[in-house]
């Protein structure tokens, strides 16, 4: 019974490894945003350390606008924290953004009142 518990332990390891490496900005402050016009791939960049996996660790954060389920509603929040001079707490995903892979994507985020 013992080496089965251990199996399926391992298994949902691998399965949830990614997850492992999202990490939290903390409570910082927005340097600059903005959008390609090209696509709809969005950017934020941050002030505090780099964050993400090891292979895509940046201050500047990506995501798509109108792909990323919630896309649009984040750029309008990191726009208007922006705007407002508040804080965000952005969590990285465990993986690095597929259309930049030198900069990691947004899991989710929340806007922090000054």
């Amino acid at each position: 019974m013992k080496k089965f518990a251990i199996a399926i332990f391992l298994k949902l390891a691998m399965f949830t490894s990614g997850n492992i490496r999202a990490q939290s900005t903390g409570n910082v402050a927005i340097t600059n945003i903005g959008c390609h016009n090209h696509d709809d791939t969005c950017f934020v960049e941050i002030a505090g350390p780099a964050v993400g996996p090891e292979s895509c660790k940046s201050n500047s954060i990506r995501w798509r606008r109108t792909a990323d389920a919630n896309g649009e509603a984040t750029f309008s929040m990191i726009t208007a924290a922006y705007f407002a001079g508040n804080k965000v707490r952005i969590t990285t995903s465990g993986s690095c953004f597929s259309r930049q892979p030198n900069y990691p994507t947004i899991a989710y985020m929340s806007v922090v009142k000054n």
